[in-house]
């Protein structure tokens, strides 16, 4: 969390503190409140961030309330929780912590997750009905629920003269991928900070969480597979913008026949496929998009097979035990089933074939608009990563090598042998290939959509354009 500002003052000689935070960011708070509030006077309420929520009340700032407002006890201010429904609507069924519920309702709010939260809300009710003592200025007689109204008051004042620089730690969310090494080498290699921006790895399990808490502010910086919750997410035109390409590489490289089947003589070109078992990781992912490329040479499509979804770790297993005849692997799993003897790559790319975009970098475009020099700085130095690797032999320099398998926990010696992925020294994406995939999404019906969208309005590449121009182009 970054703090921008404290505020003192004192309500019934009670000494509160309130924490200015900028848009887009949760934060864990608590104010103390009047021992007229409840027995001992240390009673408090807390907020707290998506990831957090069982231990208290979420109530999130949106672009028209500059802070955080911690008004649950009042129900005001219920409407900011905009911007998790609309969340909730893209990734489908989201995981249990992100307190989602239909924006038709009438009075959204978040109920607390456990006995504790629920005997905070029914204290904190209850002292609304309840009348304080007499107070300093004329003996008058105030309800509790007036006096939260003006705590609040207070704390809308003092936010609006707190000013919103650019943030102090720029979060950038990951999974141990080599695909988010161009993140990996800015960070360790001290480009990012060089551009006057602080940066902070949050591992996270999964490209979804990642795309979650970017969209919720939690995390600044992410990136991922392109898929239909990326597609679904810039349509619905949530707080993410896609700014720049991470890696490509050559479907080709993905295709991974079982070594049995070849052995056996069941497998002697692509069309040999048909109806036989083949894994993706993950259903509406680009990998399901790469299956049904690398099927196209054989005349068949993804629907011609028998698709399993399996994690890339249990690839290799299946393949070795027959349960799958062929799979979209990943790397390092690829390269350690050609070592085993499990499986083979059969295909290689065409001459003068062009490597796909498989995964792109993202941030919180509201975090992007108010921290614009931020960002600007933050693109200058992942361009500057971007083009390390795309050096010859970058991928295989032990500097590069250590700082990826300190990340993804994958050993140097194993990163030597890997198809090396590909970058964009200057940050362009092929929109055919990427209107292929949005292409495919929408076939499958996993777009909430139903006509094909222009790239340009998925896609935001204009900070990556303006760090290619002051760096010169490549």
């Amino acid at each position: 969390m970054s703090i921008r500002s404290l505020t003192d003052f004192e309500i019934f000689g009670t000494h509160h503190r309130v924490i200015h935070v900028p848009v887009g960011i949760t934060a864990r708070m608590k104010i103390p409140l009047s021992s007229s509030f409840g027995k001992g006077g240390k009673r408090g309420i807390s907020c707290t961030g998506v990831d957090q929520l069982s231990k208290g009340i979420f109530i999130r700032g949106d672009r028209d309330h500059r802070d955080l407002v911690c008004a649950r006890a009042s129900r005001a201010k219920s409407q900011n929780l905009v911007s998790v429904f609309s969340l909730c609507s893209v990734v489908g069924n989201p995981p249990a912590h992100c307190g989602c519920m239909s924006p038709s309702q009438s009075s959204p709010h978040i109920e607390p997750k456990n006995k504790k939260a629920g005997h905070l809300e029914k204290s904190l009710a209850n002292a609304r009905r309840r009348k304080v003592g007499e107070t300093s200025q004329g003996g008058r007689r105030m309800s509790a629920y007036r006096w939260w109204n003006r705590l609040l008051a207070l704390w809308i004042t003092f936010a609006g003269v707190s000013s919103l620089s650019a943030q102090s730690v720029v979060k950038i969310g990951f999974v141990p991928s080599e695909s988010f090494a161009p993140l990996f080498v800015a960070h360790e290699k001290g480009y990012f900070k060089a551009q006057g921006v602080a940066t902070d790895l949050v591992r996270l399990p999964s490209g979804a969480a990642i795309l979650t808490q970017v969209s919720t502010g939690d995390i600044q910086v992410g990136g991922g597979a392109l898929g239909a919750a990326a597609f679904n997410a810039a349509n619905q035109k949530l707080p993410v913008a896609f700014v720049a390409p991470m890696h490509f590489a050559y479907v080709e490289d993905y295709l991974v026949i079982r070594k049995a089947e070849i052995e056996a003589g069941r497998f002697k070109a692509v069309g040999d496929l048909r109806g036989k078992a083949c894994a993706i990781n993950a259903k509406g992912v680009a990998t399901e998009w790469v299956l049904d490329e690398v099927l196209k040479p054989g005349g068949l499509r993804i629907d011609n097979v028998d698709v399993k979804t399996l994690p890339f770790p249990e690839m290799l297993p299946a393949l070795d035990n027959g349960a799958i005849h062929c799979g979209i692997v990943t790397e390092p799993f690829a390269t350690q089933a050609e070592e085993k003897n499990i499986g083979v790559r059969p295909l290689k790319a065409k001459a003068g074939a062009k490597p796909v975009p498989i995964t792109v970098a993202f941030w919180n475009s509201d975090w992007a608009k108010k921290n614009d020099s931020a960002a600007r700085a933050f693109m200058s130095g992942y361009l500057r990563a971007v083009r390390d690797l795309s050096e010859p032999g970058a991928w295989k320099a032990s500097v590069h090598t250590e700082i990826i398998s300190k990340h993804t926990g994958v050993a140097a010696a194993v990163l030597l042998k890997t198809r090396a992925p590909v970058f964009s020294s200057n940050l362009e994406l092929e929109e055919k290939e990427m209107m292929s995939q949005q292409e495919f999404n929408l076939r499958l019906g996993y777009l909430k959509y139903k006509e094909l969208k222009p790239i340009k309005e998925l896609i935001d590449l204009s900070y990556a354009e303006a760090a290619v121009k002051q760096g010169g182009r490549k």
